[in-house]
């Protein structure tokens, strides 16, 4: 079955990526994979920016998650409807908050570190470009 190999190569190539969903159609045959990645193992803290009407001082312990590639930022998943950020949710450390659309290819925006969304600062279905600022977050300090 020449059909049953292309699958699994396509799997296995996949594999060997960070793409989080693929959908492929060839000769009336359509297939759908979507996994979840694992955060990185290891992640730095990013350094702060001022974001408009916050003080210098709020700015400074308001860290911002930038977008880890070109694409269309959703914070509802476009095709699932899932939320994944919204103001004044509490995420933590490797929790998704977000996709990244490129190439019909979803790949998912994980937190590098817990607080609580301050503002997401580009819309839904909005383009961004790699280290865009996507979501503010007030970093728990407990």
């Amino acid at each position: 079955m020449q059909t049953k190999e292309n699958v699994k190569n396509i799997i296995s190539l996949i594999g060997k990526t960070d793409i989080t969903e693929l959908i492929w159609e060839q000769d009336g045959l359509r297939i759908d994979i979507s996994r979840e990645l694992s955060p990185p193992a290891e992640v730095k803290a990013e350094e702060s920016r001022p974001v408009a009407g916050n003080t210098p001082q709020a700015a400074a312990t308001n860290p911002v998650i930038d977008a880890p590639i070109v694409g269309t930022f959703y914070s509802t998943h476009p095709k699932s409807k899932q939320v994944y950020a919204l103001r004044g949710l509490k995420v933590d450390a490797g929790q998704v908050v977000g996709v990244i659309e490129a190439m019909k290819v979803y790949r998912e925006v994980f937190s590098p570190f817990s607080g609580i969304i301050v503002d997401i600062l580009v819309a839904d279905g909005q383009p961004v470009m790699y280290a865009q600022g996507l979501i503010e977050l007030r970093q728990n300090l407990a």
